[in-house]
């Protein structure tokens, strides 16, 4: 028996796993820490806590944490107030520009005012903190919004204000802004103030040209830098890196813009830019250096999303040169310059990071610094022709740098961690590529370019092998297929957007041009280098178990399918490249061809030798397919159905015979045969003289697999998929060859038809009649036994006792036998043959009434006569669809016969005599079939069901095609012949009033449980309306909605409450002035459901809450579209968001509180488009008050209540 504390030990470690309920401080004693929550041996303190790519399954990470779902409440609401924060600084945008001076100042300072109120009021509660905070940055924007206007707005002898006074006037509210960062200690508030103190810095050209742009953006850099380090704020320290960046690469890639009165000024200046960025990121890297290991948002968003938690050094630096590739892609035609600023932030970072790591601070900040300063003067000599000489100055700074840089690397290359060398991989692939220009214009740069990626790749790929790391594997492995598909697609889009833009698809004087002869060699020599890499990786995979948060259960379950196994991925991850490559004509028919070749053999040849995972439907599957998109998209057919033949047949000849799985393998070949259907009259050739065309290669390598089926495949139950498959292949060989023409072709494949035909006959169905004769004998000696021996342990005792539960039969074993169902094949196959040439013969003459009523007289007959039958012999009748299989097919043949004799052009959608007489076939083959059945209650609903939804199938499969039957709610049954329009419409009328009143009469004789209910109560009130022409409708909903509502289904009485407006809408064409009822009717019903949502949020009406909200939403769209205009809608959209939201908020539901962010999120969305088009000012001013008062209201209940929220 286990130890008391060894109990306790194993409640704890449950307790502490990372789930909603956290148990701990009712135990007494330390808690055992996870496994996952020890650091990692070689834990990289500047890079932080980043998942792997790729992991072996032996080191998996395990699942998502829960954490980040714990707590998704809250960090909703932070996303939905920065939204708010947005949606108030539109808002007072708005006033400041649709409304005159003064009105607007006043507007704009009560905000700004009330916002500081609510600030001052608030940030004291802990509750409400954040809010406060969110109010005090909406008031700052609100006052530097209308700061902006001052120059615009006229006012007595006060305003405008010149350019200079709206630049003292920001400075002086980013001071305000800092005074109030410290007085609520708060970062955010910091952080606007510096942000637009950048703002102001980029504004300086209008005043004081580049000159005072450089100078005030290193101003502002340095003084966030200086608050960050005052405030020992690393929130402020990794944005100032982050911000920094980007901000000079906004200025050196847009050229300069206006902002309102104000002008952005283009950083043109090489050497000042250059002395810029230096200047700037060598603060960057000591501010990361001192901060690394300080809490910033940037590493706590990411550990939101649950993608790990990297470090302040690492996210920030990251974030900061991906502002530099900025920079550097739009000065690239000037390579050295691009050289030189790669080198300069490489010489500033990577010292930051060796000396985080535990370098020598002394040592490496020497060497760098001292590097920085000497080759930074030595370049501004140069360039200011103090020295003459024949170097170019930034080459002279990049061949000292990379110098400094390989001597630091070479002495301190031992902490590098492996997190650092396959980011580091993707980063300096990523420059190589933005520093080449990939035109026509660069011939050898695309052997520089080749040469580069290649080293990058085996380097990379050799030291995966030789750290072990499966990350720095997957990365060598497949980079070379990522980036060419990267490259196309950001070449279509940017030719997408020249195409808008009137440029006749040229993206300046910029075309792509990667596809040449060593870009092929490339292309198959990464895959066979892959291959190899792969080998030492057999169970590395794409790590998704720690991946975005509240993912885990979908992780696991594609981790289990093995498609992001390293080896599958560098399997269809190069074909999806080729045929990108190919669609954007990077590279020819038989190139593609030849590259898919390579891909295939390569992991055929790995999976036989043992070198892969094995796959025995991955690896056919995906080179099946791959194959027939490349051969539909340009390749060369014959290439690819040779090299998917070998690919398929190599792991299958020498591999294990599965014929319940391989069938999928023998599917996968037909593709390449299909896609040569629409070109069969054209003729067919290859592209290489000596290889034969397309077809006899299709012929060879189906009958071949034809051929490996039925020789390999022995006498077995479950090969009708295969046998299915295979007669598929002969019959698609047998057409493909005739329609070719050729004789020898069409020999080859009638052989092949016959030798499958008999196979599959002799092979298929033996066991399948001997299993079906021998089951009634089965079951009856089963229950002899186990009544004679009254053995209550026996092996059948489970069977019988769960038949005789489901039937609700006394004798144990009676439900047992009698679930053996008579199969009436014969009858089955008259039926059909009757059913099929009615259909036919009404299809090719048209609608013919009487033969109709002939047709189905007989078949009412069979039905009667199979049921005398069945009772005679005491075996039912097999059930289909809840009606026996008889009644059922001749149901089915009978109202497909009206619908194909509507098709005919002889056919009238007045004249729908045929249909009335389908409708009194129907109600004969029910009553037949209800008078030789069993007549209990659902027997009889059962009948009703199959009167009412077969005709309703009907009325709808003929009007949807071409339509030959009138519509439904569109008809006036005294508008047309007595005969071949009124008696149909009055018949069918009257059927479904005696329908809807043997159902109700059921309803009172049945009990509760058997009442109708879920999709059958829905179903039976939808096809009514859909029918009906009259009152049968409208009785219909009513008598539905009862029901619901008396059996406590509010959900259907809900849904079914919606077709009350569309039930009168068929009434409309005999009563046209009952059609402002039916608009009435909508509107009502809209207020009802908003009032009862409403109510919901302080009452307890829950069980309405959900029916509630489903039809407001429905209604209102029907009132979009008939009643109200769109702005109307949206607006009662928002409210109606308000509404539910709010609920979900005082109610704790989950559920309508995301309803209501999918409304506000619709009604923003909506609301946009609908100023698009119109270009309204007041439209948008009017979605903005509405959207924000939403989010003022909602934010301000749910802060109050998180603690409640967070539990739901």
């Amino acid at each position: 028996m286990m130890r008391k504390d060894g109990d306790a030990v194993l409640r704890e470690k449950e307790f502490a796993s990372e789930g909603v309920l956290e148990l701990r401080s009712e135990l007494n004693f330390p808690v055992i820490k996870n496994v996952h929550d020890v650091p990692e041996r070689d834990h990289d303190e500047a890079i932080g806590t980043v998942p792997e790519v790729f992991v072996e399954d032996s080191k998996d990470v395990g699942p998502t944490s829960m954490k980040p779902v714990e707590k998704s409440e809250r960090r909703g609401n932070w996303v939905l107030i920065s939204v708010m924060v947005v949606a108030y600084s539109l808002m007072s945008l708005l006033i400041g520009v649709e409304f005159e001076a003064e009105v607007a100042i006043p507007i704009l300072l009560v905000l700004s005012i009330f916002g500081l109120f609510l600030g001052e009021r608030w940030i004291k509660d802990p509750d409400l903190n954040l809010l406060g905070v969110a109010w005090v940055i909406i008031s700052m924007k609100i006052l530097y919004g209308a700061s902006l206007e001052l120059d615009n707005w006229n006012l007595g002898g006060v305003l405008p204000l010149s350019i200079v006074g709206v630049g003292a006037t920001l400075i002086g509210l980013v001071l305000f802004n800092i005074f109030l960062s410290y007085r609520y200690n708060s970062d955010a508030i910091a952080a606007q103030a510096t942000l637009v103190l950048l703002a102001v810095g980029s504004t300086a050209g209008s005043v004081a040209g580049e000159d005072g742009v450089i100078l005030m953006l290193i101003v502002s850099v340095f003084l966030l830098h200086s608050i960050a380090i005052h405030r020992s704020s690393g929130n402020l320290a990794s944005l100032g890196i982050v911000s920094s960046n980007i901000w000079f690469g906004m200025h050196v890639i847009t050229g300069g813009f206006d902002l309102g009165s104000l002008t952005v000024v283009g950083l043109q200046h090489p050497l000042k830019l250059f002395i810029a960025i230096a200047s700037v990121n060598v603060a960057n890297a000591y501010v990361a250096t001192r901060f690394a290991k300080s809490k910033n948002w940037f590493s706590e968003a990411l550990g939101i999303l649950g993608v790990g938690k990297p470090g302040l050094w690492g996210v920030s630096v990251v974030l900061s040169l991906t502002g530099a590739f900025l920079t550097i892609g739009s000065l690239r035609q000037d390579i050295s310059f691009a050289f030189a600023i790669i080198v300069l932030l490489s010489l500033c970072y990577f010292p930051s990071y060796l000396v985080v790591r535990g370098s020598p601070k002394r040592e490496v900040f020497m060497t760098a610094g001292g590097s920085i300063i000497i080759l930074s003067v030595a370049t501004i000599l140069l360039e200011s022709e103090v020295f003459n000489t024949v170097f170019d100055s930034y080459w002279v700074f990049s061949i000292g740098g990379g110098a400094s840089l390989f001597y630091l690397l070479a002495k301190h290359q031992g902490i590098v961690s492996d997190t650092v060398l396959w980011t580091g991989s993707i980063g300096v692939t990523s420059l190589v590529l933005v520093i080449t220009p990939l035109d026509e214009s660069t011939g050898y740069r695309m052997l520089f370019l080749i040469g580069a990626l290649s080293l990058i790749h085996i380097a990379g790929g050799l030291l995966s092998i030789k750290r072990g790391s499966a990350s720095l594997a997957g990365v060598s492995v497949l980079t070379p297929w990522l980036w060419p598909t990267i490259m196309v697609a950001i070449y279509e889009i940017m030719e997408t957007i020249s195409l808008r833009d009137g440029n006749n698809g040229t993206v300046g004087s910029y075309s792509l041009e990667i596809g040449a002869d060593v870009f092929v060699f490339y292309l198959a020599l990464s895959s066979i280098f892959g291959a190899w890499v792969c080998s030492s990786f057999k169970e590395a995979s794409l790590n998704v178990s720690s991946g975005l948060a509240g993912t885990s259960e979908m992780s696991a379950a594609i981790k289990q399918t093995e498609v992001f196994n390293l080896w599958n991925l560098a399997l269809w991850l190069p074909i999806l490249t080729s045929v990108v490559l190919s669609l954007s004509g990077q590279i020819d028919g038989i190139e593609t061809a030849l590259v898919f070749g390579v891909i295939s053999c390569v992991h055929s040849i790995s999976s036989i030798s043992g070198l892969r995972i094995p796959s025995t439907t991955l690896i056919p599957i995906t080179v099946g397919v791959g194959g027939v998109i490349l051969q539909w998209v340009g390749g060369d057919a014959s290439i690819i159905i040779i090299v998917v033949g070998i690919s398929l047949f190599l792991p299958l000849l020498i591999g294990n015979w599965n014929p319940e799985e391989d069938w999928l393998v023998m599917v996968v070949q037909s593709g390449p045969a299909l896609t040569l259907f629409p070109a069969v009259g054209a003729g067919f050739s290859s592209t290489i003289p000596w290889l034969p065309d397309p077809v006899q290669c299709v012929v060879a390598i189906l009958g071949a697999s034809v051929f490996t089926g039925a020789l390999r495949t022995g006498l077995q139950l479950k090969i009708l998929p295969l046998s299915t498959v295979l007669i598929f292949h002969s019959t698609m060989v047998c057409v493909l060859s005739i329609l070719d023409g050729r004789r020898e072709i069409i020999w080859v494949s009638v052989v092949l038809f016959v030798f499958t035909s008999m196979w599959f006959v002799t092979r298929g169905e033996i066991l399948r009649e001997l299993r079906s004769s021998t089951e009634k004998s089965r079951r009856r000696h089963e229950v002899n036994e186990f009544k004679e021996k009254g053995d209550q342990h026996s092996v059948h005792l489970p069977v019988l006792e769960r038949s005789r539960m489901m039937s609700g039969s006394g004798d144990i074993g009676e439900a047992y036998v009698n679930e053996v169902r008579h199969y009436p094949a014969l009858a089955i196959v008259v039926i059909v043959i009757g059913s099929t040439a009615l259909g036919l013969y009404s299809l090719v003459v048209g609608p013919e009434p009487l033969l109709i009523l002939a047709i189905g007289a007989f078949l009412a007959t069979i039905v009667a006569l199979e049921g005398l039958r069945s009772r005679r012999i005491e075996v039912r009748v097999a059930s289909a669809l809840g009606s026996d299989v008889t009644h059922s097919i001749a149901v089915i043949g009978v109202c497909s016969a009206v619908v194909l004799g509507h098709l005919n052009p002889a056919s009238s959608v007045s004249d729908i005599l045929d249909f009335g007489m389908a409708i009194a076939i129907v109600i004969v083959l029910g009553a037949a079939s209800l008078a030789n059945g069993e007549r209990g209650i659902e027997s009889k609903r059962s009948l009703i069901n199959w009167i009412v939804f077969p005709i309703a199938a009907t009325r709808l499969a003929g009007f949807a095609m071409i339509g030959s039957l009138p519509a439904p709610l569109s008809v006036d049954p005294f508008d047309g012949s007595l005969i071949s329009w009124t008696y149909p419409f009055l018949l069918l009328e009257t059927v479904l009033l005696l329908s809807i009143l043997m159902d109700m009469i059921l309803d009172f004789r049945s009990p509760a449980e058997k009442a109708r209910s879920g999709i059958s109560e829905v179903g039976f009130a939808s096809s009514v309306v859909l029918l009906s022409w009259g009152p049968a409708g409208v009785i219909a909903v009513i008598r539905g909605v009862a029901s619901s509502v008396r059996g406590n289904r509010e959900k259907e009485a809900g849904i079914i409450s919606l077709l009350l407006p569309i039930s009168f809408m068929s009434i409309e064409p005999m009563l046209p002035a009952i059609t402002s009822i039916g608009d009435a009717i909508v509107v009502l019903e809209l207020s009802l459901f908003s009032v009862i949502l409403f109510l919901g949020a302080f009452v307890n009406l829950d069980r309405w809450s959900v029916v509630s909200v489903q039809n407001t939403h429905i209604l209102l769209v029907a009132a979009c579209f008939f009643i109200f205009n769109l702005k109307v809608g949206v607006v009662a959209l928002i409210v109606i968001s308000s509404i539910t939201w709010t609920q979900g908020v005082t109610r704790v539901r989950r559920g309508l509180r995301i309803t209501g962010l999918v409304d506000f999120s619709i009604a923003v969305i909506i609301g946009t488009m609908v100023w698009l088009s119109s270009m309204s000012g007041t439209w948008l001013l009017t979605l903005t008050i509405f959207l924000s008062a939403e989010l003022a209201i909602v934010l301000w209940l749910s802060q109050r209540n998180m603690d409640l929220l967070e539990i739901d």
